[in-house]
């Protein structure tokens, strides 16, 4: 399995709240909503989501990250938009015969797209 890169904000909350990792998610033991210290939130960093499955709180990524004023930067999407992307994008024929990759693509898009 890949390394996973992690983005500013998630080391700020692996810094901020007890946790660990577990595959491409960051396990928060204390659920900072209902309390429960069972290890119940999960935080996707490639999916950009959030959920507990004590009190059902979830939601994206950056709504988490506003309620506990956690800055997150446009730039901070790089690192995590090949995970994230790389199965939606299907090749041409024409692609793969000049032996193209998704990360080629996603490469592109990304160098096309402006921060703001």
């Amino acid at each position: 399995m890949a390394e996973i890169i992690l983005p500013d904000w998630a080391r700020e909350v692996r810094t901020r709240f007890r946790g660990f990792m577990k595959g491409d998610a960051f396990i928060i033991k204390t659920c900072p909503y209902c309390g429960n210290t069972h290890a119940n939130l999960e935080l996707s960093i490639s999916k950009c989501l959030f959920h507990c499955w004590s009190c059902d709180a979830g939601g994206g990524v950056r709504t988490f990250l506003k309620q506990f004023e956690i800055s997150f930067e446009p730039e901070d999407v790089k690192p995590i938009a090949y995970d994230v992307l790389r199965h939606r994008i299907l090749l041409t024929y024409e692609a793969e015969a000049e032996q193209k990759t998704s990360d080629e693509i996603i490469t592109k898009i990304l160098e096309k797209i402006k921060v703001p």
